[in-house]
């Protein structure tokens, strides 16, 4: 079956792994949140944010890298431009997570990274 009005057809499958992947996302942000606030006085919040991307980095490496290949060119075009973003959005805001757990509760963290999306939304351009 296929639509004439120039959407995709949505599958059965294809809700399942959105929901999935919305659903994981917010778990993971939470496992992030209680394992910040159980270390948070064990480990020094700047090497927790480095071992943090190091892992991840190194579990999605096999998965990207022959995107990476392919778009070799684009992306070392424009790799100012994303380093500009990566820092403050991706180091800065986990290491000022961390910094943060030092001193309140994992539910106050939540609740300051729920309240990002409406945050962002009232930045111009937005």
């Amino acid at each position: 079956m296929s639509r004439n009005d120039g959407r995709p057809e949505t599958t059965p499958a294809k809700k399942w792994l959105a929901y999935s992947g919305l659903f994981l996302a917010v778990f993971f942000w939470a496992v992030n949140t209680v394992i910040a606030k159980a270390v948070a006085l064990e480990i020094r919040p700047l090497a927790l944010s480095f071992y943090r991307w190091l892992i991840a980095f190194m579990i999605i490496l096999p998965f990207a890298l022959p995107h990476l290949k392919k778009d070799g060119p684009l992306i070392r075009q424009h790799l100012g431009f994303l380093l500009i973003l990566a820092l403050p959005s991706v180091a800065g805001y986990n290491s000022i997570l961390y910094f943060g757990a030092q001193f309140t509760t994992a539910t106050n963290i939540s609740l300051v990274a729920a309240a990002m999306p409406v945050m962002t939304s009232f930045f111009p351009g937005s």
